[in-house]
């Protein structure tokens, strides 16, 4: 969940790259994400999330900023993320010399019966992407 907070794709492959190299041969690195189409970003477009400030252009716009206000135990934080899209982390991957084997888009089973509106809208939307990679 590291890579949505990194500002550039260099740094995605630096920490690809450095993972490469503290690999057995036949390792496997998990590397998961929020799914580009559900990250904070697209919330904010897709259901109108108020807690978000994002400049929204779209899905293919990669390494848009988002910021995002929330209050954990009453005290109010801000952290801020960045868009990257499924094309992004993959051509960012081969870069790094790692083989994607697998990628699980892990579809969401929300159950919440106060909005079914949102619960439908919901579980049309994968939320994370696990890339399994080998060396």
């Amino acid at each position: 969940m590291l890579f949505p907070s990194m500002d550039n794709l260099k740094d995605i492959r630096k920490v690809l790259d450095e993972s490469r190299k503290c690999m057995k041969k036949d390792g496997t690195l998990l590397v998961a994400v929020t799914h580009p189409s559900f990250d904070h970003y697209m919330q904010s477009f897709l259901f109108q999330r108020k807690d978000v400030r994002a400049d929204f252009r779209g899905y293919f716009s990669s390494g848009s900023k988002f910021e995002m206000d929330q209050q954990i135990n009453g005290v109010p934080f801000r952290f801020e993320d960045y868009h990257w899209i499924l094309s992004d982390y993959i051509e960012t991957i081969q870069k790094a010399g790692l083989h994607l084997i697998v990628i699980d888009e892990c579809l969401t089973t929300a159950q919440t019966p106060e909005d079914k509106e949102w619960v439908e809208k919901r579980n049309n939307i994968p939320s994370y992407l696990v890339f399994v990679l080998k060396k």
